[in-house]
């Protein structure tokens, strides 16, 4: 009986063993388990936070850049509804560069005169104003933006949204601008 109890006292106490073994076991693969996974989320963030980084400094870049509109370029539609009270519009081809030339070098010199109207340019190249080119006669009286007919380059002089003067050919463009030939 002695040996019965020596042998369970045994048993016993290396069940403790094996349970006190697995339960160090069981601790070390939960610690190893919890660091994987906190260096996981730590490689993540900081993944995260270079991604974010690298892209604000893009668009700090980006930001630096100003970005301007003219209103000096309009379309033909446009043409009556500018909100200057007086002002030219000159419609010429700007793809044609003999052509863009001479009427840059009008359009410059209106903008620096001393008449103080406002001088905006229609592209006729433009695929929103070439509906409005015509080899027919051109109307020198539109109405409205739907009226147009372009035979050419031109220069109309628009007052309180109605065309006041309308001008053809570069020649009758310098003369009627007060520019020498």
């Amino acid at each position: 009986m002695a040996k019965r109890k020596s042998n369970r006292r045994k048993s016993n106490d290396r069940k403790k063993i094996d349970s006190i073994n697995n339960y160090e076991t069981d601790m070390w693969t939960k610690v190893f388990v919890s660091l994987g996974v906190i260096c996981f989320l730590l490689a993540f963030y900081l993944l995260t936070v270079y991604i974010t980084n690298k892209n604000t400094n893009k668009k700090k870049d980006n930001d630096k850049e100003e970005v301007t509109i003219s209103n000096e370029n309009i379309i033909v539609g446009r043409s009556l509804s500018m909100s200057d009270e007086d002002y030219y519009v000159i419609f010429y081809d700007k793809g044609d560069e003999e052509i863009s030339s001479t009427y840059s070098e009008i359009v410059s010199h209106q903008k620096y005169s001393g008449d103080g109207k406002k001088i905006y340019v229609v592209d006729m190249s433009s695929g929103f104003n070439k509906k409005f080119l015509t080899t027919e006669e051109s109307n020198k009286t539109p109405a409205t933006a739907s009226d147009f007919k372009i035979n050419g380059p031109t220069l109309i002089l628009v007052s309180n949204h109605s065309v006041q003067d309308y001008i053809e050919g570069e020649e009758s463009i310098k003369d009627y601008l007060g520019m020498d030939s």
